[in-house]
Order: structure tokens, then sequence, then C-alpha cells
């Protein structure tokens, strides 16, 4: 039976007294072969700093010539481990809200050791970066039309309101934000403003200033915001118990316990800002200054305080939209109010001959999903009948008698109803004696 060389043997005794993990051992020992092997096998004794150097240069043009050979992903991916210094694993679990395009940072939290790091973003990747999100965006899409579910790291994925043993005895209620409506606090904001104190209370400032600014009484909703949030990064709050602050974000995605031993609530991934709040604070919104035109860009909504440190807590607007739905609903309606949805009807608004007669409803906005209803209403009898759901709506006519045709028309929120009055003198009359008679087509 053959013996393991006594130097290898040697390294993995190390690296087990040092309590390294067996992936690293085999990692290390893996190296050093491929280092004696280049050298044609001479003891590592015998090979000093000159030895080492070349052996990397060998690597760096090994790897250049790999990289030259590889394309879409494959390459994306070796250009993370090479440009930023990532383990294949953390390369292959990285996350979207990880990746800092503009910072040219990223993020990795699934690491060795559970410490989390920030790590450079190469700037030959940054472009193919970008290119490769658009295409898994749309695949995301895509996949939730089928109905098909993201995976989600460590224990997210079964998360559930609903589940049972969800916080203390199965008690407590778990959910992503303590948001039960979208609201940025309507005593202190208007619609699509955020309200613009004169003074700001910066961390370790307790509270910032109430007074408005007459010259320039509110900063402009931009939207939601596309930066990750980072700890140390600095946000902004204005609400009606501390008026208007700034201060680091101190911690991301922790789950919070709310009510007596945990029995009240447990919100899934928090982020705590080190700044003063109290309770008068809640429903404020979390915001970034844009760039330079004097717009914010909303991070998510304050809800909580932790008064032992001088913290408060606000769910982003990703749990926001995970409790509440689709968030792209109510961007476009509270930043970009649309005019009332109309439904005027064209038409003949007089019939003096038998024969087949089309109207069409007519929404003032192009929404593919607008569901319609027609009704005719016999005006001589008051009777009302069910009609068809298409956009037009057909009716044969061979009889006199004046009647009414309503369209209801619905999408979502949007929501509209419209009549027409039509004058029928086929036959001549037309009064409450004329019998009517009608056939009805669904539309064309």
């Amino acid at each position: 039976m053959g013996h393991k060389p006594l130097f290898l043997q040697t390294v993995r005794y190390k690296a087990r007294a040092r309590r390294l993990s067996r992936r690293t051992e085999r990692a290390y020992v893996g190296w050093i072969k491929r280092f004696i092997r280049y050298y044609g096998f001479r003891h590592p004794r015998e090979l000093g700093e000159g030895e080492v150097a070349r052996f990397l240069n060998h690597l760096a043009a090994e790897r250049k010539a790999v990289l030259g050979e590889l394309r879409g992903v494959p390459w994306l991916v070796a250009m993370l481990l090479y440009g930023s210094g990532l383990r294949l694993s953390e390369a292959l679990r990285l996350r979207v809200k990880d990746v800092d395009l503009e910072r040219r940072e990223l993020r990795v939290r699934d690491t060795k050791g559970g410490r989390p790091r920030v790590t450079v973003l190469p700037e030959a990747a940054v472009e193919p970066l970008k290119r490769h999100l658009v295409a898994v965006r749309e695949l995301h899409r895509a996949d939730l039309g089928r109905g098909v579910e993201v995976e989600l790291p460590g224990a997210l994925g079964e998360r559930d309101p609903n589940a049972p043993g969800c916080g203390f005895l199965g008690i407590a209620n778990c959910r992503y934000s303590d948001a039960s409506a979208f609201r940025l606090d309507g005593g202190i904001h208007g619609e699509g403003t955020v309200a613009r104190p004169q003074t700001v209370g910066i961390w370790p400032t307790p509270s910032g200033g109430f007074a408005i600014d007459p010259q320039n009484p509110s900063w402009p909703i931009k939207g939601p915001a596309s930066t990750s949030i980072y700890v140390n990064m600095l946000l902004q709050k204005v609400g009606a118990g501390t008026g208007w602050t700034r201060g680091p974000v101190s911690k991301t995605c922790k789950d919070v316990k709310t009510g007596f031993f945990g029995l009240g609530h447990r919100l899934y991934c928090q982020h705590f800002v080190q700044v003063g709040s109290n309770k008068g604070d809640s429903g404020s919104p979390v915001f970034t200054m844009a760039d330079s035109d004097g717009a914010v860009f909303v991070m998510g909504i304050g809800w909580g305080l932790k008064e032992s440190t001088g913290e408060y807590v606000f769910a982003p607007l990703g749990n926001v939209a995970r409790d509440l739905g689709s968030l792209q609903d109510y961007w476009a309606i509270y930043y970009n109010p649309p005019p009332p949805l109309a439904v005027p009807i064209s038409g003949p608004t007089l019939i003096q001959d038998e024969g087949w007669y089309e109207w069409q409803a007519n929404p003032s906005s192009a929404n593919p999903r607008y569901a319609y209803q027609w009704y005719v209403q016999w005006l001589e009898s008051g009777n009302t009948d069910e009609l068809g759901t298409n956009q037009r709506q057909s009716l044969y006519v061979t009889a006199s008698g004046n009647f009414r045709l309503d369209v209801i028309v619905s999408a979502g929120a949007e929501t509209a109803t419209n009549f027409l009055y039509v004058q029928n003198e086929v036959g001549g009359g037309g009064g409450p004696e004329s019998p009517r008679r009608a056939r009805i087509a669904t539309g064309r």
C-alpha cells in the first residue's frame, strides 16, 4: 500500500489543527500539488519567491487564455472569480440586490465563515453584467407568467404569513412590512411630494426641523430607488414626530419581533437607521436625494423605533410589494395620476330602417385588459336586458321602441360607465303601446 507524501500530510494536519473546513483543506492541497508539478516535482523547500512569482505569472496568462475561450454567462462568472475575488459558490449565489453598478461594488453576504464583505466590480464586467440583468429580468417575468416561483436563500422560501408555527406557538403574524396600505403619511406630505423643512437633524442629533421652507416647500418624488441598501448608507426621513432627520444605515435585513414576548408580529428583513425617531414618525417616507434635480428616491416606509439604541426601523419597498402585490400601479397612480377614465359611445342615435346597427365604446386611455359589459333598457316598458362583453355591440332592430344603451368598462382600479339614448322610428310611432322586437348580437 502506498503512502501519501509526508509534506502534504503535514499540510493536512496543520489545516485541521486550525479548524479549517475540508473544502479549504482540499483547495490548499490542490494548489500546492499544482505548484510542485509545475516545477517538475521539486520539493517546496528548494523553491523561493522567484519561483512563486513565475508560477503566478503563468496562472495569469492561463487565465487570460481561458477567458478568451469563454462566452456568455460562463465568461461573466469567470470574470467575477478573477476580477472580484469571489469564490465559485459566491459568484453563483450572487443576487441582483447585491450588485451596485453605480458604485462598482458587489456585496457578498453568504460567505464562508458568515462574514459579509464588499468587493470591487471590475469595469470590464459592467456592460456585460447590465445586459445579463436585462436578460434574466425578462426570463424571470416569463417564469412568473407560467407560475414558476424564484428560489430564495436560506429559510426565506419557507416563510409564509399563513404557515403553521409562525412565531411563538404559532400565534404571531408573520409578514414582510408594517404597511397595511401603501401610503406616505398624508398628514405631512402631499401627493407625489415629501415636505421640505428648513433644517435637518444629523445623527447623533435626535430630531430635526419642522418648519417648512416657504421658498421650496417640498421635494418631488422621482420614484422608487434602484440602488441597494447597505450599511453606512445615509438615508433621510421627514416625519410628524422628529421632523427632517438624516443618519446612516446600521443594520440590514434583520427579522424583527413586536408585541409581548414576540406574540404580536414578526417582520422579515427590516432595515435599521441610526437616527432619532418616535411614534409620530410611523408611515413616514425613507428616502435618498436624487443627483441634481431636487427630487428624491423613496427607499421604504418607516414604522418603528428602538429606543435603547436610538434607531428607527423601516420596511424596504420590495417588502411592501411582497405584502401588497406589485407597486407599479401605485407608482403610476400616486405620482402620475391619470385623468378620470371616460367612455364615450359612438354609433347611431336615430334609427328609421330595420336592420343591423352597431355601437362602440371608446375608452379615453388604452388598456388591453379592459372588460366590457353592455345593457339595453327599453324605455317604454322599463325592462333591461344584458348584452355582450365586447368593445363593440350590435342590435338588429325590427320594430319601433326607443331604448338606452349602457356600457360598463373596468380594468383593475379603473372603472367608468356611460349611456346613449337611441330614438327608434322603425315602422313609425314609437309610443308606449308600440311593441318592441330586436335581435341582440354580442358584438363583432
